[in-house]
């Protein structure tokens, strides 16, 4: 007698095919086909087990046998175990999943079909180790798990920010740079437009809300803010009320692998209005129509204000992109001048002629002469810079060039060669110079020797080694220290 599968075939004429295979085949051919297999006599009790690998420890396997199939089983898993014993025979039985309880480990699950040996009434149940996909499950399910706890952190992320979006007193807009059209717009940005009578405007290209002056504005900064990966700044000329102007910071973003632009509108009225008086009010103080390059920074050193000369100098198009920014991006070599500069203004008072680097957006660094002081307004301390280019020829006067002592003209130097080793010759020109360069960084820096050490490039102590080396200062001339690596 056979038995039917659900969906499968059994042999036409098993009676015919497989009568003459003997005893030993027939159980090559169970552990073959069954990762585990259970020879179960008409009570139900095992009489032997075989498997294909070792699939549980011999101990385990070994107190199965003697014992009832249902007993081997798990306890929620006995009520199946019965089931599938009452399977035996039918035509359609069906596969049934047990798990046997191991000690000392997990659970061993197994697929289970069972079939009828007719000769003594015993039954064969055939089992698939389910071990491995069980941990596939698990891992599904743990990834399951940690993709809706990401999801639903995601979601309150985007919640959050949406929220800020839509309750922002600026305007912002979200602009698909490809065709110029609004992608979205928040609630501010549709009260500002949308009071003109334009209705609903995402959807609506950001052209048809600018003036015909502020497009080649635009452009430019869309292709500074494109070309730069950062956020631009400037001033839009809108339509409606007439020369009515807005600041707008713009950014450019991905956004499901799509670029996306975002613009931040604020209208240049209210309280705006009233710091850019003040503003530039202060400028005004400072010289504003003055043909030199003029700043006027915060006591960060950031850009508050600057002129026209200064925006040609560091060829910036618009002061909007300046604000905000620290000074140091454009002056300076090692960013230590910009600091020096601030030490003798706040010392002094002022500081003239401070010759140094300006470093424009394109090109080669600039040699300009810096000349700064400092005023204060409703108790915050602004720094004005005056910036003035020199010709790179040019050099100070004769009487202004400093007088080095001690210096042996050039014929009497060649002269002293024979006399003295190089390496001494040398050594007192280089002496020479070091002095008179000690000299002026501590006259620039107002005696300041923290900030002259790293004017000169040098550590505290080695500048200290060489002030009492050549008596500079008040401190008493003495013979090099040799501990100073500088002085090797």
């Amino acid at each position: 007698m056979g038995v039917n599968f659900a969906g499968g075939r059994t042999f036409s004429d098993p009676d015919r095919s497989f009568s003459n295979l003997d005893a030993a085949l027939i159980a090559s051919l169970v552990t073959a086909s069954a990762d585990i297999a259970f020879l179960v006599d008409v009570e139900g009790r095992v009489l032997d087990v075989a498997m294909r690998d070792e699939v549980c420890p011999p101990s385990v396997y070994r107190e199965w046998i003697g014992r009832p199939f249902v007993e081997t089983v798990t306890s929620e898993c006995r009520l199946k175990a019965k089931r599938l014993l009452g399977d035996a025979g039918s035509q359609n039985s069906a596969r049934r999943e047990i798990n046997h309880p191991v000690p000392g480990a997990a659970d061993l699950p197994v697929s289970y079909s069972i079939l009828p040996l007719t000769q003594n009434g015993a039954k064969i149940a055939l089992g698939r180790d389910l071990r491995t996909v069980s941990d596939l499950q698990q891992k599904l399910m743990s990834a399951q798990i940690a993709y809706d706890h990401e999801f639903e952190r995601i979601r309150d992320v985007e919640a959050q920010y949406r929220l800020l979006f839509e309750t922002s007193a600026e305007a912002h807009l979200v602009i698909d740079p490809g065709n110029r059209r609004i992608v979205e717009a928040n609630a501010s940005a549709k009260a500002r437009f949308g009071a003109s009578g334009s209705g609903d405007i995402v959807g609506r290209n950001i052209e048809t809300f600018l003036a015909e002056d502020g497009l080649p504005v635009f452009d430019a900064l869309v292709a500074t803010a494109f070309s730069s990966g950062r956020t631009e700044r400037g001033t839009l000329q809108l339509k409606g009320e007439p020369r009515a102007s807005a600041m707008v910071a713009l950014r450019f973003f991905r956004h499901l692998g799509a670029s996306r632009l975002s613009l931040q509108l604020v209208s240049d009225n209210g309280q705006e209005r009233s710091e850019f008086r003040r503003s530039e009010d202060l400028l005004a103080r400072l010289g504003r129509q003055s043909p030199d390059a003029i700043a006027l920074l915060d006591e960060e050193m950031r850009v508050v204000l600057v002129n026209e000369s200064l925006l040609d100098l560091i060829q910036i198009a618009d002061a909007a992109q300046a604000l905000g920014r620290p000074f140091a991006n454009w002056i300076g070599s090692r960013g230590l001048e910009l600091t020096v500069l601030k030490n003798a203004v706040d010392q002094q008072g002022f500081l003239r002629n401070l010759s140094t680097q300006l470093r424009p957006v394109h090109g080669p660094p600039l040699p300009v002469e810096v000349s700064g002081t400092a005023v204060e307004r409703d108790g915050v301390r602004y720094y004005g810079l005056s910036i003035r280019q020199r010709k790179r020829s040019q050099r100070p006067p004769e009487e202004e060039m400093p007088q080095i002592p001690d210096v042996r003209p050039a014929n009497e130097m060649i002269g002293l060669v024979g006399q003295m080793p190089l390496r001494d010759i040398v050594r007192d020109t280089t002496e020479i110079i070091e002095k008179l360069c000690i000299e002026a960084a501590l006259e620039l820096t107002g005696n300041n020797r923290a900030s002259a050490s790293e004017i000169l490039g040098l550590s505290r102590q080695a500048l200290y080694t060489k002030l009492r080396r050549y008596g500079i200062g008040g401190d008493r001339p003495g013979q090099p220290d040799d501990s100073d690596p500088s002085l090797q």
